[in-house]
């Protein structure tokens, strides 16, 4: 019994699961490629992402694809626009990139279409409705830009990769995209109206301003398993969760 247990165990050694984690810094223009051996995680390398020696270009989304051999990278800043970049996981090097919009952020694939959903957050200027920006990953082409609400940020895609998720910061809304169709199929208001302050909509010659959210929501992530998302909101320091039959908060 003792010798099949140890021969057991020295399988389970040979066998052990090695993970490698991309973490991409904002503010110093690298990406850090991270190995987790089960006890303990260290940096295996550290990749320059930016272009430009005397500025900062902001990598803020990052992705792995679903096949494990590309990786991608959204630079935020830009003139005017941010940029994909798209790397090989085998050796961490530039495949191919493309201009997206205004300060693009998080970003998905989808395991059904391959392509990769990316919002642009458009931190700098009014407070106007953003877009996504929908990429062709393999040919790192960009086939539209679908129209959503001010300051999209989180993207995440449902479990079966056919709707894509993103929140409105600023005007505080949930939003659903047909992943298929590529257009917005639901929309869910998340502020709380019995205690918004009326200084959130302001009137402008006449004209309805963008509203400046009071609940700010930053992130959204639907369930694996459950028909449910769940919503973090920066301006309100709350979870929001929303069950996606119904399309209303619970």
């Amino acid at each position: 019994m003792l010798r099949l247990f140890l021969l057991l165990f020295s399988i389970q050694l040979v066998c052990a699961q090695e993970y490698f984690v991309y973490v991409a810094s904002e503010s110093d223009d690298t990406v850090s490629l991270l190995k987790f051996d089960g006890t303990k995680i260290e940096e295996e390398q550290r990749i320059s992402v930016g272009f430009y020696p005397t500025e900062i270009e902001g990598p803020h989304g990052i992705t792995v694809d679903p096949s494990g051999e590309y990786w991608y990278l959204s630079l935020a800043h830009g003139n005017p626009y941010g940029k994909l970049i798209k790397y090989a996981t085998v050796d961490n090097t530039i495949v191919d990139e493309t201009t997206l919009g205004l300060f693009p952020a998080s970003m998905q694939i989808s395991k059904v279409t391959g392509f990769l959903y990316c919002v642009n957050f458009n931190l700098h200027g009014n407070m106007k409705p953003s877009t996504v920006s929908v990429v062709d990953a393999e040919t790192m082409t960009e086939i539209t830009q679908i129209k959503t609400g001010s300051m999209p940020h989180g993207s995440r895609l449902s479990s079966d990769g056919l709707k894509q998720y993103s929140v409105a910061m600023m005007s505080g809304e949930l939003f659903e995209i047909d992943a298929i169709s590529l257009e917005v199929s639901r929309k869910l208001d998340l502020e709380d109206h019995s205690k918004m302050n009326h200084d959130a909509m302001e009137m402008d010659h006449g004209k309805m301003k963008m509203k400046h959210s009071m609940v700010k929501p930053t992130w959204v992530i639907p369930h694996p398993l459950k028909n449910t998302a769940y919503i973090a909101c920066n301006g309100s320091n709350q979870i929001i969760e929303v069950d996606l039959d119904t399309w209303s908060i619970t």
